[in-house]
Parts: structure tokens; sequence; C-alpha cells
């Protein structure tokens, strides 16, 4: 992340990255709960498997995810 976005702005991406993760994780298991009584904890599961699936799909789907590459380091600091 922090070899593609501007130092300006970097710290606000790695807040809005934490805080995606740190939304969704309770919410999560907040719904898993209730959904697994209501449809099962199977289908539920599979069902996740396969939301899961195709958001990756689709991410990796971009031409500008798949040709991303490593920026190499200019210098290297050594201590």
């Amino acid at each position: 992340m922090q070899e593609h976005i501007d130092e300006r702005v970097l710290s606000r991406a790695y807040s809005y990255d934490a805080l995606g993760s740190f939304v969704a994780m309770p919410l999560g298991q907040i719904l898993y709960g209730p959904l697994g009584d209501a449809f099962g904890y199977r289908p539920v599961l599979v069902a996740s498997g396969v939301v899961y699936l195709a958001t990756v799909l689709l991410v990796l789907s971009s031409r500008s995810v798949r040709d991303l590459r490593r920026v190499e380091a200019k210098e290297r600091v050594s201590v």
C-alpha cells in the first residue's frame, strides 16, 4: 500500500483500511449467529465463501490490479 499511495495521504488510506476491517469483523460476528439460526449454518458459510470468491475474482478482473508491480527501492538505508 505504501508503495503506491502518495505519502501525504498514506495515513488517511491506512485509517480507512483499518476502519473497514474493524467494522466488518464485529458486524460479521453479530450477523452470522442470527443468519445461521434462520437459514442453517452450512448454507450461510457456503454463501459467504461464494461471495468471497466472487469478490476476489471481481477485483482480479481489473487490469490495474493484475498489472500492479512492486516499486523498486531507490536506495537502501544501512544502519
